[in-house]
C-alpha cells in the first residue's frame, strides 16, 4: 500500500513538472511502467486534462 501511495505521488509530482516544461512526449511516456497503460491512458489523459486546469494552463 505504501508503495502505490509513494508511486502514486511520485506520478503526481512528475506530471506537475512535464506540464510547466510542456514536454508531452515525457507525459506521455510517464504510465509506460504501469501493468496495464493501454487501460490507463484515458486515465492518464483526464488526469493532464485536470492538473492543467488546476495549474491554470488549461488552454
Amino acid at each position: 500500500m505504501k508503495k502505490r501511495q509513494s508511486d502514486s505521488l511520485t506520478y503526481l509530482y512528475s506530471m506537475r513538472k512535464l506540464i510547466k516544461e510542456n514536454d508531452q512526449s515525457a507525459i506521455d511516456h510517464l504510465i509506460d511502467g504501469y501493468k496495464f497503460p493501454s487501460i490507463m491512458k484515458d486515465f492518464h489523459r483526464k488526469n493532464q486534462l485536470l492538473l492543467k486546469k488546476k495549474m491554470g494552463q488549461d488552454n
